[in-house]
């Protein structure tokens, strides 16, 4: 008798599934009688299958090569034999190790001979075809495909389900989440991930589970949520750690690195990465691992460790076959390494960037990666442009905008409309530039809905790759030679490319387009009202005035962006501390360049409110403060602050009763220390308005929402700790159950508008602050004022005294019941009110409220 084992005995001793192998519909050798030929033939099966599990060892060892032989043997034999469906199955595999190594025309040849083998296999070949398309998306995902890898893995997960392959149906989604990425679908993606992480919470720890919590946690990094991100790749880790996952633990080891990161914290971000390497045996995540750190070193500006990492870095890559992914390492690794070279030898020889970006070029042509070929050539135009070879740096230029266009990539496009614009304006030609920079900008308004996709093939972050873009158009459109004035047309387009970047900035806040710009003219809204446009450049601030009689004004002032930057961050810190008067100098020579050059038209028997559209940090200071030598512009005028008049509703309070929601805390809740005014601020409330009070635990979400669903409330108050950031998930309110975020807060305030009613005309944040540290924070007000669908809201800039509050709030609801004052006067009315109190009169008290939106 013969000992060795049957076909099906030795397949599950080898892990391989027997399905596979039995469904050909030819014979069953582990049934056919050992005997003659036919033992013969259950031999060669047999070999063919150790050969396959060899094969697999080898791979699975980093040995391609070696598997490709033995795969190749194993092919044969089932091909020898009649077994098309086992054949097809090595040939799926063989991909895989060609594109191991880089080898895409033989990848793509065994993947499609795979598929052609399976063309008529019926149900029979059902699991096997999902693998195979299943490595046909990633090798078009590999190649730069994202659309085709998408095909592919929707077609692979229909074949899994057909052959009840759940891990296979989950796995093709996940697979699809990436290609979503790719393609910029952030939403999509982000959804199908949760979805995936949802089914797999109701089974055992398994690596799927690991998988899916790095992808969803990087994922969430990347659409600006640090916090979530950090809590989802944590318990990736830790389910790595349980199944002892070395490459899925390395994984979230750079994904915790690269959150720590966006969360601004470089040691604890190295930390991660020097974590990971010591666990990588794999060549890719080193490179990969290697340039998070070169980022980071670029970032701290430190270039003496940039100096030593880089050749260990390029090393490495050179190591690395061709590939999608590999191509992007080479891009990156030439950023990191223009931007040494920038700080430290400007001047010296670009021949090695240069040769990063050709090769890359001549990667992304073999492989037929469009994308990644306009990439390349655009970077390799920005060497030449650095190095004022104009004419060369403009051809290739075209060039890369050319392959965008052509590949219908706006998010890519407008880099180098950007870059032509620049090389236009070096080359004397203002016209052409800003033609340029006007295309570009227009791109990037189009954009609006996917501008998390910009730059997602690098770490590039809104400030560096998109802002400028504006920024430079508004210097172009308001240059001018000394003695000749900006023409009207010019100053227009000025106002309307820093209020675009203005709604630009707030749809990056939220990683999606959050508003409906619609232009307006001052007059339609506010006869007596004045719109002042600061916008600082790097050598110099432009001023420009709006009102509603006459021609649009400017003034530019001499001074550099440092300079005003210097003089708002000594405002901002003198007026928290209450025990000097250290404000004033910094108040007086803002007053000095932003209002003092307008005296005249911003005559206060004409002009009665004051409307900033702030630029960067003027956004953190409350121009109230603004110091003439003898009063504070509060003392003069009304003020506003909104992101730009296309923002705006000319609808007015007047119109409405004062019906308010109230809702506060004045208990310790989350760490929060209590309110102790709060209780006191509700009932003044209550006997100055018609209000609903819910205070303490009747302060809930579930509450929020029930009076929501059932009432109609024109103004919300909340008198409770909460906070403004740049980040979006720091940005919240606290209620007695959880904090309430911006997008939950968002979902809460419009859900009422659905039966028709009108939305809230003013929500109002008494006890909230802008983050400390973050000189970004107020965009998070702005964001909050904006997505509320708040018509106007009143917000506080640092954490405010809680008597003090309490009483402004108090002459505030007192002053706006009065039907002739609008939101700006009666705020104004109750500011002057504890200014002329010897207990509030420093500007701590009274200052940091801020109406955001329509004041009237």
């Amino acid at each position: 008798m013969n000992s060795r084992p049957s076909i099906v005995s030795l397949l599950v001793l080898l892990g391989l599934s027997a399905s596979l192998l039995l469904s050909d519909g030819i014979r069953s050798p582990a049934t056919a009688k050992i005997a003659g030929a036919e033992t013969e033939v259950v031999a060669q099966v047999e070999d063919g299958v150790r050969q396959e599990q060899q094969g697999r060892d080898r791979y699975e060892l980093g040995d391609f090569e070696g598997a490709i032989a033995i795969w190749k043997s194993a092919a044969t034999i089932y091909e020898t034999e009649g077994y098309p469906i086992s054949r097809a199955r090595v040939l799926s595999n063989l991909s895989l190790a060609y594109q191991q190594l880089g080898l895409w025309r033989e990848a793509r040849e065994a993947t499609q001979e795979s598929l052609n083998w399976l063309q008529n296999s019926g149900n029979q070949g059902t699991s096997v075809r999902a693998q195979a398309l299943n490595t046909q998306g990633k090798l078009n995902l590999a190649t730069g495909n994202a659309e085709e890898a998408l095909a592919n893995w929707e077609l692979s997960q229909k074949f899994y389900a057909r052959s009840r392959n759940r891990d296979g149906v989950l796995q093709a989604r996940i697979n699809q989440a990436t290609a979503l990425e790719q393609l910029g679908l952030f939403r999509r993606s982000l959804q199908v991930l949760t979805d995936v992480n949802t089914d797999l919470q109701e089974r055992e720890l398994s690596p799927l589970q690991a998988t899916v919590l790095i992808r969803l946690g990087n994922l969430l990094n990347t659409l600006s949520r640090p916090n979530d991100a950090r809590e989802v790749l944590e318990r990736g880790l830790a389910v790595a750690l349980d199944l002892e996952l070395n490459s899925e633990q390395i994984s979230a080891l750079l994904g915790l690195g690269n959150v720590a990161r966006s969360l601004q914290d470089a040691s604890t971000a190295f930390d991660y990465y020097q974590q990971a390497l010591a666990l990588s045996p794999d060549l890719n995540q080193q490179v990969a691992i290697e340039l998070a750190r070169l980022d980071l070193l670029v970032n701290a500006e430190d270039w003496e460790a940039v100096a030593e990492l880089l050749p260990e870095t390029l090393a490495n890559l050179d190591r690395l076959p061709s590939s999608h992914r590999n191509i992007y390492s080479r891009l990156n690794l030439g950023q990191a390494m223009s931007a040494w070279k920038r700080a430290t030898e400007p001047n010296s020889s670009r021949e090695m960037i240069l040769d990063l970006y050709s090769t890359a070029a001549q990667q992304a042509i073999a492989l037929g990666d469009r994308r990644a070929e306009a990439y390349a050539l655009g970077y390799l135009a920005n060497v030449y442009e650095e190095t004022r070879q104009l004419q060369l740096a403009e051809r290739l230029t075209r060039d890369a905008l050319i392959l965008s266009q052509g590949i219908n990539a706006p998010d890519i496009a407008y880099r180098w409309l950007w870059q032509l614009g620049r090389i236009k304006g070096l080359q004397g030609q203002k016209q052409e530039a800003i033609a340029a920079y006007s295309e570009a900008v227009t791109l990037l308004s189009s954009l609006s809905e996917d501008i998390a996709a910009l730059g997602r093939e690098f770490q590039f972050s809104f400030q560096n790759s998109i802002e400028p873009v504006y920024r430079e158009l508004a210097s172009l459109l308001l240059d001018s030679a000394p003695g000749e004035s900006v023409s009207q047309d010019n100053l227009a387009a000025a106002i309307n490319v820093m209020e675009s970047l203005q709604v630009a900035e707030l749809d990056n806040f939220f990683q999606a387009a959050c508003v409906v710009a619609e232009p307006r003219k001052i007059d339609e809204i506010d006869s007596r009202a004045a719109v002042i446009y600061p916008i600082i450049l790097s050598d110099r601030l432009e001023v420009i005035l709006r009102t509603s009689r006459g021609p649009l004004i400017h003034r530019r002032i001499p001074v550099a962006s440092s300079e005003v930057e210097n003089a708002i961050d000594r405002l901002s810190k003198g007026l928290v501390i209450r025990s000097r008067r250290q404000f004033f100098q910094p108040g007086r020579q803002l007053y000095d360049w932003l209002i003092r050059p307008f005296a005249d038209p911003l005559n206060p028997e004409e002009i009665k409110t004051l409307v900033l559209v702030p630029d960067g940090p003027l956004r953190n200071i409350p121009i109230a403060t603004l110091y003439d030598g003898e009063n504070y512009l509060i003392e003069t005028y009304n003020i506003a602050v909104t992101p730009g008049l296309q923002l705006l509703s000319a609808r007015s309070i007047q119109q409405l009763d004062l019906q308010i929601l109230a809702a506060g805390l004045t208990e310790e809740r989350q760490g929060f220390s209590p309110l102790d005014y709060v209780e006191e601020e509700m009932e003044i409330l209550k006997a100055e308005t018609s209000s609903k009070i819910l205070l303490n635990q009747e302060f809930t979400s579930a509450s929020l929402r029930q009076e929501f669903e059932y009432s109609s409330y024109p103004i919300v108050h909340f008198a409770t700790h909460g906070q403004f950031s740049s980040q979006l998930d720091e940005t919240f309110i606290l209620a007695w159950d959880s904090r309430i975020s911006i997008l939950e807060l968002d979902t809460l305030l419009t859900e009422k508008t659905l039966d028709g009613r009108n939305p809230i005309e003013l929500l109002v944040l008494s006890a909230c602050q802008t983050a400390s540290g973050d000189d970004r924070a107020a965009l998070g007000l702005a964001g909050m004022a904006v997505r509320a669908g708040a018509r106007s809201t009143v917000g506080t800039l640092w954490s405010v005294n809680d008597q003090a509050t309490s009483e402004l709030m108090s002459q505030f609801y007192r002053f706006l019941n009065q039907k002739n004052l609008t939101k700006a006067e009666a705020l104004r009315a109750a500011q002057l009110e504890l200014l002329n109190n010897e207990f509030y009169d420093h500007p701590f008290y009274w200052s940091p409220y801020i109406l955001v939106g329509n004041w009237l």
